[in-house]
């Protein structure tokens, strides 16, 4: 099992931000960088939850994202 780091930051720009993090992406240890780890903050749980299970997203995220498998809910 890997441990996880979880940052929180607002930026002004996620462009200049992300150009920024990519440059310093040799730096990073990453051990497979096909495994994501996404955090969203949401106003609404409950609809967030009904979202990120429905059919379609999946479909979706297989279909034009390269989404393998199922998400691991923890």
């Amino acid at each position: 099992m890997a441990d996880y780091l979880t940052v929180i930051h607002e930026c002004r720009d996620f462009a200049t931000w992300k150009k920024a993090y990519d440059v310093d992406a040799p730096l990073q240890k990453i051990d497979d960088d096909n495994n994501l780890l996404i955090i969203w903050a949401v106003a609404d749980a409950a609809k967030a939850k009904a979202f990120f299970e429905s059919p379609a997203l999946a479909a979706h995220m297989a279909k034009n994202a390269g989404v393998i498998g199922q998400p691991e809910w923890p």
